[in-house]
């Protein structure tokens, strides 16, 4: 392999770490242990999604606090088939502040319809029992 090449695949392997790392990962990690309710948060939505289906993690700077960069908005989306093979797309919210490192449960979205906390543990009961 030529030199030149050799640069180009060691240049596209760093880029592809860069992407992998996330500013948010940390945040993520903090919000999937800690517990709501007596139980991991990770425990709880894997539970909701299921073994057949995939819960994906995502985190961003919460636009309601501009100023405020330790306020963290972490949400866990999983898209769950019905019996009757309907596909509904479940996202539990939550925010995560990085000083006081606490965790709290903001909203529980199903197919973008906020169901609010009572309503939404509700829903996704039934959700579980279809």
């Amino acid at each position: 392999m030529s030199q030149w090449a050799r640069r180009v695949v060691v240049i596209v392997a760093c880029l592809g770490a860069l992407v992998a790392c996330s500013p948010f990962a940390d945040d993520i990690d903090a919000v999937k242990e800690a517990e709501t309710a007596g139980l991991r948060n990770e425990d709880f939505v894997q539970r909701l999604a299921g073994d057949e289906n995939t819960v994906d993690w995502s985190a961003r700077r919460w636009e309601q606090y501009p100023k405020n960069s330790s306020i963290i908005f972490v949400e866990a989306a999983v898209e769950k088939q019905t019996r009757e093979g309907k596909t509904r797309k479940i996202v539990v919210q939550y925010v995560y502040n990085r000083v006081s490192e606490r965790t709290s449960l903001h909203d529980v979205l199903v197919d973008g319809q906020s169901q609010g906390i009572l309503a939404g543990a509700l829903q996704m009961l039934l959700l579980r029992l279809e």
